[in-house]
Order: C-alpha cells, then sequence, then structure tokens
C-alpha cells in the first residue's frame, strides 16, 4: 500500500512539475508575443521616418540642382550679353 501511495505521489509530483512548465512556458510566449507586436510597431514607425526623410533628402537634391542650374543661366546670360554688347562696338 506504501509503495502504491509513493508511486502517486511521485506521479502527482511529475504531473505538477509539469503543469509549471507549461505554465512557464505559456509566459514566455506571452512575453515574445509582446516583443514581437512592439518589433513590428518600431520597424513601421521606422519605415514611415526614412520615406520621410529620403522625401525630404530628395526635395533638398532637387532645390540644389534648381539653384545650381539658375546659378549657371544667369552667368551664361551674362556671359553672352557682355559679349554681344562687346561685338556691337
Amino acid at each position: 500500500m506504501n509503495a502504491i501511495q509513493d508511486q502517486l505521489d511521485s506521479t502527482k509530483q511529475v504531473l505538477v512539475d509539469n503543469i509549471d512548465k507549461i505554465n512557464e512556458r505559456g509566459q514566455r510566449l506571452d512575453h515574445l508575443e509582446q516583443q514581437t507586436q512592439d518589433l513590428s510597431i518600431q520597424s513601421r514607425t521606422f519605415n514611415q521616418t526614412a520615406k520621410r526623410t529620403n522625401r525630404m533628402m530628395w526635395w533638398k537634391n532637387k532645390k540644389w540642382t534648381i539653384a545650381i542650374c539658375a546659378l549657371v543661366l544667369i552667368i551664361l546670360a551674362g556671359i553672352i550679353g557682355g559679349a554681344v554688347k562687346g561685338s556691337g562696338k
């Protein structure tokens, strides 16, 4: 009778240990799921910020290109104007 009781106690302890392990696993999975959601939010934020920065830099580059083209046109107009004026004397 004592041997049977010992086996039952041993089996009961194994079941309790397994239940504890299952609970711990569930907690780890919940934590992992939360980390995954946080990472997803961070990646979306990063993506939006990167797109916004990319657009800003594109426009900045275009502004510089336009400014340089305008400067070149002004210089060319001055050179051409001076050459025309100089040849008319």
